[in-house]
């Protein structure tokens, strides 16, 4: 929230709110992967079945651990694209989160279906509560950007358990090709689409980060938390 925003303002330096926001560039691109697509497809089938369900667990259980791999090695690349040697540290240690997100994905798009307001507002106030607490307390003990770095995988396991408490979804290994490649039909437009907008939303981090540096970038994402805070306020 836009109190702990204020605080964190106070502990850390610009230049840290911009690296986690390079950071972030790369993690939720592939982040897109996982949220989008094939979970927006389970949410439209009328009933799905265990066999749909399980199907799903396996296809994003494979997801993360493909994801989560490949942003822990195209890490130094993007530390090179950025100038930031920093970076590939940030990067590998964030690298999990898309694995604990995509354990999460499936759970989160069951509550969504059944139109559980309160099921689905709880995993998210929750994983911003924490992340909220982590990040200050570890940037009062002079940790800097690892502050939000730690806060996120704080953030992401917490929101992924009370995912898969609050659907109440049992676990069940197994995989059909039939089933998949229905979900495949509706997901790959849909994830397209997600792209696209995504590219287009985040360009200009992506050109600040790149040629104006973390420092400037962190100033343009403190200005714009606050003016959009303020705006949805008046809103």
């Amino acid at each position: 929230g836009v109190i702990g925003t204020i605080i964190l303002s106070r502990l850390l330096f610009p230049s840290d709110f911009g690296l986690i926001a390079t950071a972030c560039i790369a993690v939720n691109f592939f982040t897109i992967f996982i949220r989008k697509g094939i979970s927006l497809a389970l949410i439209q089938k009328k009933e799905p079945d265990e066999e749909l369900l399980s199907t799903c667990l396996c296809i994003y259980g494979a997801m993360g651990i493909f994801f989560s791999v490949l942003l822990f090695l195209i890490a130094p690349w993007v530390a090179g694209v950025f100038h930031l040697q920093v970076l590939r540290g940030i990067l590998c240690v964030l690298s999990p989160v898309l694995f604990v997100r995509a354990l999460s994905a499936v759970p989160a798009a069951i509550i969504q279906k059944r139109l559980d307001f309160v099921g689905s507002a709880i995993p998210s106030l929750a994983g911003s509560l924490v992340y909220g607490c982590v990040a200050v307390f570890l940037a009062w003990l002079g940790l800097g950007v690892w502050s939000f770095v730690w806060a996120m995988l704080a953030s992401s396991c917490v929101s992924m358990g009370l995912n898969w408490v609050v659907s109440s979804l049992k676990p069940r290994l197994f995989f059909s090709r039939s089933k998949f490649k229905s979900l495949l039909g509706f997901g790959a437009p849909a994830l397209l689409v997600e792209l696209v907008e995504y590219s287009g939303a985040h360009m200009d981090y992506f050109i600040i980060a790149k040629f104006l540096g973390p420092v400037a970038l962190g100033f343009y994402v403190l200005a714009y938390q606050f003016s959009d805070f303020f705006y949805s306020k008046v809103s």
